[in-house]
C-alpha cells in the first residue's frame, strides 16, 4: 500500500442525487449493475434519498419497490418550482454532516440539480457552508428554465465535467444546450434513452476511466493531506497508531485544528478566564474522587476515567467546557439516537445500543468525540468540526470513521506501562486498518461492549450455515443482536 496519508484523497468522492421519483436505492442499484467494477473502484459514491415523499405515481413502480423521492416539484411547463429552497438546504445539511465530497452526480432530476449547484455556489446562492465543487458527472441533464435561476449559468464552469447523451433521450437536446456551460466537458453518447448507460462500448469505457484519473490529480492538488472525514472500512484510508503507548497523543504542526468553544461572556484569548475555570474544574473534579474514594469502586473508576478524559485533550479546561457543551447539545437535539442517524446512514432495523465519551487518535492529535455502537457498525464522530485551510479560503469539516461490525477483526484494550490511568482501544477492520481510541469516560464498559459486538459478528458470520448471504442473514438477525 503507498502511503496512506497521501492517498485518503485519490478515490473522488461523489454525492449521487437520483431520479424523479425514485430513491437513492434505486439509483445505486442501476449504476452498480450497470456499470464495470474497473470503474466504481476508482471512485466512492453515497446516494441519499431526496427530501420529498413521492407526491404522485413513479415511472418506475413496475420495476422497483417503494418508497419514491423527488427532490422539488415543478409545473407542467417546468417553469415554476417549488420547494428549491428547502432542497438546497437539505442537500448543504447532507453535505455538511456527511462530507466532504469533491463532486455531485446526479441523474434525471437530480442531473438538473448537479449541473445547475456548482453556478448557484459561486454566486453564494447555494450550497455555501461546504467546499466548492470540484467535479460533476451528469446522466440525462438539463437545465433549469425559470428566470430566476438564470444565474446558475451566468459564468462558464471550469470544472470538469462528464456528460451522458442517450441518442433516444427525450432530453437529449436539453442535454446538448446544457454543455455551452461548460469549459471542455467530456461528452459519451450512448445509445440507450433516459437511463443509466451499461458502458458496454470500450471507447465510452476508456473514456470514463481517464476522466476519473484527472479528476483524481485535480481532488489531490486542492485536498489538504490532513482532511480524515468520513471513513468507510474497505477504503484504503489508515489511521495512525499513538506515536507511543506511553504516552497521549499531543498536536504536531498542522493545518488543522478542532474549533474550540468559549464560554459565555469569555473573549478568546483571555487566559485569567482559562486558568479560574482550570481551577474549578481541578477542585471540582478533586472533590469528586475524595467522595468516590469513600462510595464505590465503580464510582472511583468512572471519577477515574472522567479525569483521563478531560487529561487527554490538549487543554484540559477546554476539554471540560466542550464536554458541558456537547451534553447540552446532545439534550438539545434529542439525545444520542437521534444524532447518531442525523450523523451516519442507517437501516430502519438498526438499533443503537451504547455511546462513548471519548478520543480518536490521529497525525493531528486526539480528537474528541462520541464512539457509536449500534447493531450494524461503530462509528465515532468528532465534537467539533475541523477547520482547515483550502487555498486562501478556511473549511470545516466533521471528522467521521464507520466500520461495519462484520468487518471488525480485533478490539484490543491496552494500558500505558508508564500509567495505568492512561488506557486505549485498538479497533481492527479484516483488512487491517487501525484505529486507536482513548480517554473514555466508561473505559471498562467500552471494552466489554466493543468485544462482545465483535463476537457477536463472528458468531453470525460463523453460524451461518443457511446458504444465505452474510447481509441477509445479518439483516434477519438485527431484532436478536
Amino acid at each position: 500500500m503507498k502511503n496512506d496519508e497521501t492517498s485518503i484523497g485519490r478515490k473522488p468522492r461523489f454525492l449521487c442525487l437520483h431520479g424523479f421519483r425514485t430513491s437513492g436505492e434505486i439509483l445505486k442499484n442501476q449504476v452498480t449493475a450497470k456499470w464495470p467494477p474497473s470503474l466504481l473502484q476508482n471512485i466512492d459514491l453515497v446516494f441519499p434519498d431526496a427530501p420529498f415523499p413521492a407526491f404522485g405515481k413513479s415511472d418506475v413502480r413496475a420495476l422497483y419497490n417503494p418508497p419514491y423521492y423527488e427532490w422539488f416539484q415543478f409545473n407542467q411547463d417546468f417553469t415554476e418550482y417549488s420547494n428549491l429552497d428547502k432542497c438546497f438546504t437539505y442537500i448543504e445539511d447532507y453535505m455538511v454532516r456527511l462530507g466532504p465530497f469533491d463532486g455531485l452526480l446526479g441523474f434525471s432530476q437530480g442531473a438538473i440539480l448537479s449541473a445547475a449547484l456548482p453556478g448557484l455556489q459561486a454566486q453564494g446562492k447555494a450550497l455555501t457552508k461546504v467546499p466548492k465543487i470540484k467535479c460533476l458527472i451528469i446522466v440525462g441533464g438539463a437545465k433549469f428554465k425559470s428566470r430566476d435561476l438564470a444565474q446558475a449559468y451566468s459564468s462558464s464552469m471550469e470544472i470538469p465535467s462528464l456528460h451522458f447523451l442517450g441518442e433516444t433521450d427525450l432530453l437529449k437536446a436539453d442535454g446538448l444546450e446544457l454543455l455551452e456551460h461548460f469549459v471542455d466537458p467530456v461528452i459519451i453518447h450512448h445509445q440507450e434513452g433516459h437511463s443509466i448507460p451499461r458502458l458496454l462500448d470500450a471507447k465510452g469505457l476508456e473514456a470514463t476511466l481517464i476522466f476519473l484519473d484527472k479528476i483524481k490529480k485535480h481532488v489531490d492538488r486542492k485536498t489538504p493531506p490532513i482532511i480524515h472525514t468520513t471513513i468507510i472500512v474497505g477504503y484504503r484510508t489508515r489511521y495512525p497508531r499513538p506515536a507511543s503507548k506511553d504516552a497521549a497523543i499531543m498536536p504536531s504542526e498542522t493545518n488543522a485544528t478542532v474549533s474550540a468553544v468559549p464560554l459565555p461572556g469569555q473573549a478568546n484569548g483571555n487566559a485569567s478566564a482559562s486558568k479560574n475555570t482550570m481551577d474549578t474544574v481541578k477542585n471540582v473534579l478533586g472533590k469528586w474522587r475524595k467522595k468516590a474514594t469513600g462510595a464505590t469502586k465503580k464510582a472511583e473508576v468512572l471519577a477515574g476515567d472522567m479525569y483521563q478524559h478531560l487529561k487527554t485533550g490538549p487543554s484540559f479546561a477546554d476539554a471540560a467546557v466542550g464536554r458541558i457543551t456537547q451534553g447540552t447539545k446532545v439534550l438539545a437535539e434529542g439525545g444520542y439516537e437521534k444524532i447518531f442517524r442525523q450523523t451516519f446512514e442507517t437501516i430502519p432495523e438498526e438499533k443503537l445500543l451504547k455511546t462513548y465519551a471519548c478520543y480518536l487518535s490521529t497525525s493531528a492529535g486526539p480528537i474528541m468525540g462520541a464512539l457509536f455502537l449500534s447493531t450494524v457498525k461503530l462509528g465515532f464522530c468528532s465534537d467539533n468540526q475541523l477547520s482547515y485551510k483550502l487555498g486562501e479560503q478556511t473549511q470545516s469539516t466533521y471528522y467521521k470513521v464507520a466500520v461495519p461490525l462484520h468487518q471488525l477483526k480485533a478490539v484490543n484494550p491496552s494500558t500505558s506501562k508508564n500509567s495505568t490511568a492512561e488506557k486505549f482501544i485498538e479497533v481492527i477492520s479484516v483488512d487491517n486498518h487501525e484505529f486507536w481510541f482513548m480517554g473514555f469516560v466508561y473505559y471498562n464498559s467500552a471494552v466489554k461492549n466493543l468485544q462482545g459486538a465483535l463476537l457477536q459478528a463472528h458468531s453470525l458470520i460463523c453460524t451461518n450455515l443457511n446458504g444465505e448471504s452474510f447481509k441477509e442473514h445479518k439483516l434477519r438477525a438485527l431484532g436478536e443482536l
